[in-house]
Parts: C-alpha cells; structure tokens; sequence
C-alpha cells in the first residue's frame, strides 16, 4: 500500500466576515500544516480561521471569477489590510535620539500645530487653537533574538508608562535648566525592559505604533510560543 504524503502545495478558498470569497495557495510546510489541520476538522467541521503573513496578492487568470469580480475581491483585500494589529515581544535596545521625544499638538485632539500658528484652525478636529499642548512621540528599537525593529510610542501609552504627560516632563527639565528638547531621565528608565507588545502597523506608512505595553512574565511567556519566536 503506498504511503500518502502531505501535498506541498494547496489552493484553498477563505471566505471573510462579508462573504467574499478569495482563494489563497500555500507551499511546502504551510501546505503541511494546513493539510494536516484539515484533516484533523473533518469530524469537527468548525470553522477554521487562517492568519496570513507576508502573502503575495495576484490577480487570478483563470475562470473561477470574472477578472473585474477578482479585481474587486483583491482591491477589498488590499484596503482591509493596509493597518495591521500585532502582537510581539523585545527588549527595548535603543532610545532613538535623532528624533524629538515630543511635538507640539492642538489642544483638542493629537494632531501637530505649528504653535506660531496660534488662532488658526487644527487641520483635523477645525477648532481654534490659541495654545498648544506637547505630546509624547517617543522612538524606540526592540530587539529579540537579533531580530530588531522601531516602534513609535505615543502619548497616552507614555503617560501610562512614565506616570507624568509630556507638559510635566518639560516642566522639569526648565526647573532644572535644561532645554525642553532635551530627553527626560524617565526615558532611561524603559531600556532593557522586556516587554509583550500590542501595536498597529500602518502599512501605507511602513510605521509601527505601540498601542499598549506589558511586562508581565506569563503574557511574554505565552507569548513567544504562540508567535512563534525563538
């Protein structure tokens, strides 16, 4: 009797929460494992989620789907997945300096006024703005297992961190006659923390915003099996 082997590649159909269909193929152990998770759903028949990572969008030839109904499907596709929320783990490796640590904002949401604009209209939220407030926007590199990458921390996941806003941290540093742009030591504090990350990846932007962060030893522990990583 011979031995039936895992194909090594598979062409499967997903259909998403808005019943659209798109077909995904996948090679050599991606093909293997979904095979094998297949297989193992044949007497459960649950719905089977599939994450995809680092995929490659074609337009499809063939007749399953008229080319302006694949063109769409893909276009929906394209759109959906141009913000990615993501989970990972690092050490915090580097405090970015070359970039300021916190910016000018209006008042009434997060958007960056020119403060020698005062009076004039905020571009996103239109309210007049007469003084502006500083928010954090703070660039970090994390680092695991060789693999690095930068992450933008904002202002309310800072505030949580250091437990002051950016106006406090430049209050101190004026009473201590230091430059506002100068980095505060609270800064320091967060190199070489080990850290669960949750962010967004704006994909349009190629930038990686930090949503919230825990260093809880059982979420980095769960973690990094989970993703994955090493």
């Amino acid at each position: 009797m011979l031995r039936q082997y895992p194909p090594h590649r598979m062409t499967v159909r997903l259909k998403d929460n808005s019943n659209c269909d798109i077909l995904i193929t996948v090679w050599e152990d991606y093909a293997i494992q979904l095979h094998d998770a297949i297989d193992k759903n044949l007497l459960l028949q649950e719905p089977l989620v599939v994450m995809l990572t680092l995929g490659k969008i074609k337009d499809a030839t063939d007749g399953s789907q008229s080319q302006s109904s694949q063109s769409n499907v893909v276009e929906k596709f394209l759109q959906i997945a141009q913000d990615y929320y993501c989970l990972t783990v690092g050490i915090v490796d580097e405090i970015i300096i070359n970039a300021p640590w916190s910016y000018d904002s209006c008042p009434n949401c997060t958007t960056t006024f020119d403060p020698s604009k005062g009076g004039s209209a905020c571009r996103s939220c239109h309210t007049s703005v007469i003084d502006t407030v500083p928010r954090y926007k703070l660039n970090v590199r994390m680092e695991h297992n060789g693999d690095k990458g930068n992450f933008l921390l904002w202002d309310a996941t800072c505030i949580k961190l250091f437990g002051k806003t950016a106006g406090e941290c430049q209050d101190e540093l004026i009473v201590d006659g230091d430059d506002i742009k100068v980095f505060p030591t609270c800064i320091d504090e967060i190199l070489s923390k080990t850290w669960a990350v949750r962010f967004k990846f704006c994909s349009q932007l190629r930038q990686s915003s930090v949503l919230d962060v825990s260093e809880e030893l059982h979420h980095i522990q769960s973690l990094i099996p989970t993703l994955g990583l090493r």
